[in-house]
């Protein structure tokens, strides 16, 4: 199933609407998932609006639930990257790593380890103005 994360989105395409950040690329690693190690996401893009200090990035497996994952944008992705927040109007190429914990991903059942899910990450400013929407379909973490 790993062909799901192929293409320049590693599988993902923008959600519906108009975001002033788009992605031109994003690798993850290991593809698939594991749990309890680390995931490594390398995204470069442009972005229209300043990101600023307090971003959050939001993973949600249900279009309309709470999301699964929850962190701030700038000490994840911008920070080990050698930039701080703001970040301006422009160019950008960010990567981070960090762990895939047993509890955010826990399978619910036995068949749902290794199941398709649908997936949608967001990048919010503080206000909660949404300036990333991708959704793809990503492997539910293995053990």
């Amino acid at each position: 199933l790993r062909g799901m994360m192929d293409g320049p989105l590693a599988g993902f395409k923008p959600c519906n609407g108009d975001y002033p950040v788009t992605l031109t690329l994003m690798t993850m690693s290991p593809d698939p998932i594991v749990l309890g190690q680390n995931i490594t996401v390398h995204t470069v893009g442009q972005t229209t609006e300043v990101i600023e200090e307090g971003a959050l990035m939001r993973i949600y497996h249900e279009p309309n639930g709470k999301p699964e994952f929850e962190s701030d944008y700038c000490k994840l992705f911008v920070e080990p990257s050698g930039f701080v927040c703001p970040v301006e109007k422009g160019n950008f190429d960010f990567t981070a790593t960090w762990l895939i914990e047993h509890k955010h991903s826990e399978p619910k059942t036995m068949e749902d380890m290794g199941k398709m899910m649908h997936t949608k990450i967001t990048l919010s400013n503080p206000d909660e103005k949404v300036l990333l929407c991708i959704e793809g379909m990503l492997q539910h973490p293995m053990k």
